[in-house]
């Protein structure tokens, strides 16, 4: 199989994934806005649907570049290629996602103080 066609999986399972993290945290979000007004708290979710949406951009991009990379440079099998570069990216777009949680909150603080 060419890497081109596993590229091309690995992404769309690491977007498929992300969109199911990006929902959890989206509601996890509105608990934490909690008592915060809706103009602030829109503003709020608005900023955390950009972060999220770049995130998954990015991280489909690198799911695929990481899979060519795994195993065209470090010779790994294509399954443990196509599944080690959705872990590594599933797990930053966690870490994405934490950043761009607390950004959000951070934003609706600095509106409702402000």
């Amino acid at each position: 199989m060419p890497t081109k066609t596993l590229s091309i999986i690995s992404s769309v399972i690491t977007v498929v994934l992300l969109i199911i993290l990006a929902v959890i945290v989206f509601f996890i979000d509105m608990i934490a806005l909690n008592g915060v007004s809706g103009s602030e708290g829109g503003i709020a979710l608005t900023t955390l649907g950009v972060c999220e949406s770049i995130t998954i951009i990015l991280c489909a991009i690198l799911a695929g570049k990481l899979t060519t990379l795994f195993i065209t440079k470090y010779n790994w099998n294509t399954i443990l290629a196509v599944v080690g570069s959705i872990v590594a990216v599933i797990i930053l777009g966690i870490l994405f996602y934490v950043v761009a949680l607390m950004l959000s909150i951070g934003v609706a603080e600095f509106l409702f103080y402000n």
